[in-house]
């Protein structure tokens, strides 16, 4: 009986100082918000409580005031990075978080990420999708990634966590971008380099998610593209007719006829074939 009593006496403390503390456990809170206790213990979350992210609910349950919680559904986008970052500050994708430009327009954790259930609250891509549609648009056009296909998601390039300026396009090594995983021949390093491949993103050039042209350029017309920086060249290219690349004759009307190594060649400093 005295060994009872002492367990009964510690249980009833522990209860009244839990009490006091201004926390009720998890056990009432799922009174009143069963389904999402159920979804709860499918979550890689269900270690945890529910007031180690909602603060102590004692208040909350004498009152039934959402705004009583620390972080509830209709909380400051910061107030609710802040209990998640409680937690994941450590994350190593969390490293540019605010940086990125999702933090800099006040998106939260939750807009993406379902608390009580497991991960996203549906599939990257569409959920990406969801504010970003003309991006989602583009993939739609004759050229482009297959992400209508599943062959690639908006994952595989971007780090929606943030990266280092000025987008959230993922890094490999050093400074090549997430381009360069899938276009291993465009690596280099080349012998003779182009050097808007070298110092300039790959979008200098192409359309990374979809295009009307072929090989995602930005302009239909490789002469275009290609005159976009080398008019101003010392060479005769573009120049003033009568030039060698006469540009009133067709065949200089497509760059890459000759000089087909523009991302840097092992063999020849004009790119040719």
């Amino acid at each position: 009986m005295r060994i009872k009593w002492v367990f009964l006496s510690v249980a009833l403390f522990s209860t009244a100082g839990f009490a006091q503390s201004g926390f009720v456990g998890s056990d009432r809170c799922a009174v009143c918000h069963e389904p999402q206790a159920k979804a709860f213990a499918r979550n890689v979350h269900k270690s945890g409580a529910c007031e180690t992210c909602h603060g102590p609910g004692l208040a909350h349950v004498e009152a039934l005031d959402p705004a009583k919680l620390a972080v509830f559904a209709g909380g400051q986008p910061d107030t609710i990075n802040r209990s998640c970052l409680g937690c994941h500050a450590s994350d190593k994708r969390q490293a540019h978080r605010f940086q990125s430009p999702h933090a800099k327009n006040g998106i939260s954790c939750s807009e993406c990420h379902s608390v009580h259930s497991p991960d996203v609250k549906r599939s990257s891509d569409a959920l990406c999708a969801k504010c970003h549609s003309a991006v989602r648009a583009s993939f739609e056009r004759p050229f482009g990634h297959k992400l209508t296909m599943g062959a690639v998601h908006c994952g595989d390039c971007h780090n929606p966590h943030g990266t280092p300026p000025p987008t959230n396009v993922k890094h490999r090594v050093s400074n090549e971008t997430a381009c360069i995983q899938c276009h291993t021949e465009k690596r280099g390093p080349f012998l003779f380099e182009h050097a808007p491949v070298r110092v300039q993103p790959c979008v200098i050039c192409h359309e990374p998610h979809g295009s009307n042209n072929p090989r995602m350029l930005t302009r239909s017309n490789v002469s275009q593209l290609c005159l976009e920086c080398h008019t101003v060249s010392q060479t005769n290219a573009g120049g003033s007719p009568p030039s060698f690349h006469d540009l009133r004759t067709a065949r200089y009307r497509n760059c890459t006829v000759c000089h087909s190594k523009t991302h840097g060649s092992y063999v020849n400093r004009d790119f040719l074939r």
